[in-house]
């Protein structure tokens, strides 16, 4: 926690977070710990030899007051196009479709951890986004508890994002990978 602390410092990140935290209707939360504590377990993960995969965490929401505070990832290495080629096959010859037409829905794997006790200490699940239609539907979710046991979390189906800021940033995450800084979302992993 401290190597992470003082490259925190010593990049000037440490201020970022402090702006970006904002974004994410935070404002007047102090994150230092609970995200001192989340990236040092990322980075810890991330310096585990994966020898045919490698995380990129991106952090894209915080929210929660002292000691309920949450803080959500979502991995870019994850990140999986699903096409449907049964689209291309539906439509006639003359009728050209773009690579977007064909995309079923986007999957990325996600990991909240949690600050409170009577929490998980954080849970794991892979969520699927259908960017046209704005919906985003979770599967193979679970939770880690403090005392090591693990529960299954039943699949939630697809889902309007609606007012709910996290599906809204998971939704930008997917969507608008070019978006990702300006809508408050920031690496944690290289």
């Amino acid at each position: 926690q401290r190597s992470v602390s003082k490259w925190l410092q010593r990049t000037g990140t440490q201020a970022r977070l402090y702006c970006v935290l904002p974004r994410w209707h935070c404002s007047g939360m102090k994150y230092p710990k609970l995200i001192l504590t989340a990236l040092s377990a990322v980075v810890a993960l991330a310096a585990v030899p994966a020898p045919a995969y490698a995380a990129d965490w991106w952090l894209v929401f915080a929210h929660g007051d002292k000691p309920q505070r949450v803080v959500h990832y979502l991995d870019l290495a994850s990140v999986d196009i699903i096409r449907d080629p049964s689209r291309l096959m539906s439509t006639s010859f003359e009728t050209r479709l773009s690579d977007a037409d064909l995309i079923d829905y986007i999957r990325v794997e996600a990991v909240a951890i949690y600050e409170s006790a009577q929490s998980p200490a954080k849970a794991a699940a892979q969520y699927r986004v259908k960017c046209r239609e704005r919906l985003v539907a979770s599967t193979m979710a679970s939770q880690l508890w403090r005392h090591d046991k693990i529960e299954q979390l039943p699949d939630q189906d697809w889902t309007a994002i609606g007012e709910s800021p996290l599906l809204s940033q998971i939704h930008a995450f997917a969507c608008t990978p070019d978006q990702r800084e300006a809508n408050g979302m920031l690496r944690v992993t290289d």
